[in-house]
Parts: C-alpha cells; structure tokens; sequence
C-alpha cells in the first residue's frame, strides 16, 4: 500500500431531535456502549437539541491507502 492519506468529509443534515438521536446511536461509540450509557447520551443529545429541529454539521475522517501494483 502506498503512503497514507487524510481525508475529511463535512456536510450539513437537517434534522430532529428523533433522527438525531437515532443517527448517533447508530454510531459504534454508541452501539458498543453500556445500556445506562447509552440512556445517558440520548438524554444529553436531547437536551443539546433542546426540543427544535434545526442542520448539524457533520464531519467525517478517513484514512485513504491506495494499493501499489
């Protein structure tokens, strides 16, 4: 593989306190995470929304190693 590469993605979702919960516990972070834990994040999510729809901004990191023939 050749030299690694760092790539960064960012787009803006609108979206609800429903689907925002539901998003972020699709996430690894959240899905591996103890039961209370897991509780514990929907509930400060929610809080952070604060009840209002409105666009988050989300960024995505990736590693890029392209196969050297």
């Amino acid at each position: 593989f050749g030299r690694p590469e760092e790539r960064t993605f960012r787009q803006l979702r609108s979206m609800s306190p429903d689907g925002l919960v539901e998003w972020a516990g699709s996430t690894s972070g959240v899905v591996n995470a103890q039961r209370d834990e897991q509780a514990r994040i929907e509930r400060e999510i929610r809080r952070l929304a604060g009840g209002h729809d409105g666009v988050v901004s989300v960024r995505t990191d990736v590693v890029v190693a392209l196969r050297v023939s």
